[in-house]
């Protein structure tokens, strides 16, 4: 797979994110599993965020802008899903799903 294919699958990777109005935690989630956090940014005490990047091999730090927090986060998302995993995962979670009564 060449850069420029690379870039367009990476392109595609679709992440929203939701806050809780009652914590104030931001929620990451992918369009694979729009009900399943694959991450989420939340501020702590002394005006620093954490973010937590809850994927294959968990991720966290701190930051002190919730928008640096945020690119953080969205880089370790993006270093732990390779291109294409998000089709597989879906088709393999369809699958299933058509399996259930």
């Amino acid at each position: 797979m060449g850069v420029g294919e690379r870039g367009n699958e990476e392109a595609r990777t679709v992440i929203t994110k939701t806050r809780c109005p009652h914590t104030g935690v931001v929620n990451f989630f992918t369009e694979a599993d729009p009900l399943l956090a694959v991450g989420c940014v939340a501020e702590s005490a002394a005006s620093h965020f954490a973010w937590h990047c809850h994927l294959d091999t968990p991720a966290s730090g701190f930051a002190r802008d919730m928008k640096v927090a945020e690119a953080h986060l969205r880089s370790a998302i993006a270093a732990r899903r390779p291109a294409g995993r998000a089709e597989h995962y879906e088709r393999d979670y369809l699958r299933r799903s058509d399996a259930r009564p």
